[in-house]
Parts: structure tokens; C-alpha cells; sequence
């Protein structure tokens, strides 16, 4: 695209994570959001912030629009895929939040799909975007190689302690979970387990105990509920020699790196009942690194619209959710079997999408009397008549 190019953006969604994009949206250079399918009420707040923006009764009528280049789907959308879907084949980019899980094969077909229309299609990850995530899979990362992770440790609920009855979903939060999982280790894991707490009264589980087993010998363990009073969104880190402690609510410094060689010492913190808080911990014992603080929604949107006039269509992160979805499909068969490992392995489900697994064929003669080997049943048995 020429250097001067204003991107045209539209947004659909009627809660105010659309308004949060829009704001967003309007400190970015070289975006421009021009239209918005929203409800009557946030109508008349977009017209206010954003003078001249176009209001659409549906989201078909945004995708319809010629003078809007890119779709943001930011608050929960109606079958997502289909929506997305349909703004691809108009030639529209797309930046979508996932609020509810779409499958493995959906994401791959999308994926697909915006290859072969040349556009591009992101799903938001602001979280991937807080400072102390970044230094901490920067220090994960090849490129440094200083910490090497026995296991993670992760705590995530929105609070209801504000009045917050609407939020995300037990299945939205462990979604992200294992999307921050896979981008902070780089891989995806070789089996996963988990199970919820459930009340017999209540129809959805209120909270999710999930754990990642990776091929070599790592564990993360993930937990995430709806019932908790209190926002909470940490991480902890343990390694060899130091234990990292993150906490995304924090906003003065949300990393503290703890080195296990303290504990030697006299009067150590650790050998203290009760434990000193570790805002109260000897300096040389806890290093707690200076991070800028940012806004995670302009990020995102920065990197997407970027990506767009850059042509950098490989940005798309379509292909990472699709395997994320593979990992969650996993967790939910688990739950299923009550806690039962199973085991993943994106390549060969992907295979088998692909070419399509067919069933085995058994002739069993006599009616149907005759005997089976039962060490080795097939998948399918035909009993001619």
C-alpha cells in the first residue's frame, strides 16, 4: 500500500469491549475507523467520540460497505466463524476477539481462506502484549537461553468483587491460558488433563483445573474460575535457580524474580513463619525489573493495522489459534473422562481433516454369530443379512 494510505476500519459489537477497539483504534496512526454495526445506545456514543462514523443495523451491512477496508469483531459475535467467513470473502481483513471457543477445523478453514483471498486474519491477544509477558517470554526464548522452566503456574479470574456477572467464561479463560502457555514455552503440549467444579445446581462449572504435559519432562498447570471476589491474573515460574512471580494486575511492577540461593541465608525470608511479603524482602534476594507501562488494546491494534499496510500477511495468527483449539478440545475430552490424560498431535488430526480417515470394513459371516477377535475391533462391523 502507498505510505499516505489511511486504513478504513469498521467495528461490529454492541458491548464495551467495541468501544474500548474504537478509542484504541483512534490513537493509531494511519487508521481511520469510518463505519460500526452496534446497538442504539453505543450508536449514540460512537457518533459522539468518533464524528461522522456511519452506523449499520447489522454486521451485513458493514460487510457490505466499499469504503471499509478491515472488520474488528470485538465484543461476542453470533457464530463467529460464519461472520468472519463472510467479511473474507468480501475482501475484508479481520481482527476478531474469540469470547467462546471456535474448533480446530473452523480455524483451519478460515486460515485457509484468508490465504487464498490475501487477507489478513488476526485473533487479539492483548495480554501478549503486557510488558512483563513480553520480558518473560523474551527470556524464554532461544534468543536468551538464561532460564530453562521446570513448570508454570497460572491463576486467572475476572472477580465478581466489582459487579463484573457478565464476564468471560470458565472455557474463554483456559482458551487464553493455553494461548499464553504456548506463546511464553513455544510449543504446544503432548497430553493435557483436566476437570471443573461443578454444583450440582449450577448448570455451568465454576471453576477449571487444567495440566499441560510437555514432551520434554515440562509441566503447566492452569487454573481459572468465575467465583472468586477478587481480579486476579498471575503466573509463576520456577527454574533451576530463580522462581519468577508475575502478577498482570500489578501495575508498579508485576515481575519479581526470587533467587533460591536466599534461603541459605541467616534469617532468611523463607525460613520466617509466617513468610515476609516480598514487597518487604532484602533487595538482593528479589529483583524486581523496570517495565514500561502500556495499552494493551492500542498495541494490538497497531500491530494489526502495520501489518496490513506493510503487507505482512504472515502476521496472521489463525494457523497458532487453530492448534490452541486442538489443545482445548483435548481438555474438554479429558474433563469428559474425568480427568483422564489425553494426548495431542496437531500434525496427525491435521492429516486426518485433510485426506479423511475411513473407517475399517469387517465381514462377519452366520448372521452375525460368529465370533470376533476382540484384541484388535474394528471401527466398523458389517453383518450381511
Amino acid at each position: 500500500m502507498a505510505e499516505n494510505k489511511t486504513l478504513k476500519i469498521g467495528i461490529a459489537g454492541s458491548g464495551n469491549r467495541s468501544q474500548g477497539y474504537a478509542r484504541a483504534l483512534g490513537q493509531v496512526e494511519r487508521a481511520r475507523v469510518t463505519a460500526a454495526a452496534t446497538s442504539n445506545r453505543l450508536a449514540v456514543d460512537l457518533q459522539r467520540t468518533i464524528p461522522g462514523v456511519a452506523i449499520e443495523r447489522d454486521v451485513g451491512g458493514l460487510i457490505r460497505r466499499t469504503n471499509v477496508d478491515a472488520i474488528v469483531f470485538a465484543d461476542p459475535v453470533v457464530d463467529l466463524p460464519a461472520v468472519i467467513r463472510r467479511a473474507l470473502l468480501a475482501d475484508k481483513h479481520v481482527l476478531a476477539t474469540i469470547s467462546s471457543p471456535v474448533t480446530c477445523s473452523q480455524l483451519d478453514e478460515l486460515a485457509s481462506l484468508a490465504r487464498r483471498r490475501q487477507r489478513l486474519l488476526m485473533f487479539t491477544e492483548e495480554r501478549s502484549f503486557h510488558p512483563a509477558l513480553i520480558f518473560l517470554k523474551w527470556m524464554l526464548s532461544g534468543r536468551s537461553g538464561l532460564w530453562q522452566p521446570r513448570y508454570i503456574r497460572a491463576v486467572s479470574a475476572p472477580g465478581t468483587g466489582n459487579g463484573n456477572n457478565s464476564g468471560p467464561s470458565i472455557a474463554a479463560l483456559i482458551v487464553e491460558e493455553l494461548a499464553i502457555c504456548a506463546r511464553l514455552l513455544g510449543e504446544n503440549p503432548a497430553s493435557v488433563s483436566g476437570v471443573v467444579c461443578r454444583v450440582e445446581a449450577e448448570a455451568m462449572p465454576a471453576a477449571a483445573f487444567v495440566n499441560l504435559l510437555y514432551a520434554d519432562g515440562r509441566v503447566a498447570s492452569l487454573q481459572a474460575s468465575i467465583t472468586e471476589a477478587q481480579e486476579s491474573r498471575q503466573w509463576a515460574l520456577a527454574t533451576p535457580s530463580k522462581t519468577v512471580l508475575l502478577d498482570e494486575c500489578d501495575i508498579r511492577s508485576p515481575v519479581k524474580i526470587v533467587s533460591l540461593d536466599s534461603e541459605t541465608a541467616a534469617g532468611s525470608p523463607l525460613r520466617i513463619n509466617p513468610p515476609v511479603p516480598l514487597a518487604e524482602w532484602p533487595s538482593e534476594s528479589t529483583v524486581t525489573p523496570p517495565l514500561r507501562s502500556t495499552d494493551t488494546k492500542v498495541d494490538q491494534c497497531r500491530h494489526f493495522v502495520e501489518s496490513i499496510l506493510n503487507r505482512d500477511l504472515c502476521e496472521s495468527n489463525a494457523a497458532f489459534w487453530a492448534d490452541v483449539a486442538l489443545a482445548w478440545e483435548a481438555v474438554q475430552e479429558s474433563v469428559r473422562l474425568e480427568g483422564m490424560p489425553v494426548s495431542i498431535n496437531a500434525a496427525s488430526e491435521r492429516e486426518k481433516r485433510a485426506v479423511g480417515e475411513r473407517p475399517k470394513l469387517r465381514l462377519i459371516r452366520g448372521k452375525g454369530m460368529g465370533t470376533v477377535d476382540a484384541r484388535k475391533r474394528p471401527a466398523l462391523t458389517l453383518v450381511p443379512r
